[in-house]
């Protein structure tokens, strides 16, 4: 889904302090409401959280919560150093 895309882009923007749950929504809704296309920024929320809180559950994922609210990419993770190759080779082409 491409919000999931914009999820793990702009989480790697963040850097490794990460970002709030609210910013991170508030970030994706920007990127992917457009005046052809409206969203309900509640949705946005709504899908978003429960994407991240589901993923940042195991220990093992790509995304990891840092403090109350605040996600970031698990720099531990295989797949996080993949989807930083893959964002650095998607803003070159």
């Amino acid at each position: 889904m491409q919000y999931e895309e914009e999820i793990f882009r702009i989480l790697a923007l963040s850097g490794s302090n990460g970002l709030h749950l609210s910013k991170l929504s508030r970030h994706v809704y920007n990127a992917l409401n457009s005046f052809f296309h409206p969203i309900d920024y509640e949705e946005i929320h709504k899908m978003v959280s429960s994407f991240v809180v589901k993923k940042a559950k195991d220990n093992n994922s790509i995304i990891e919560r840092t403090s109350r609210g605040m996600y970031r990419l698990n720099p531990q993770a295989k797949e996080t150093e993949q989807l930083m190759l893959k964002l650095q080779f998607d803003e070159t082409n």
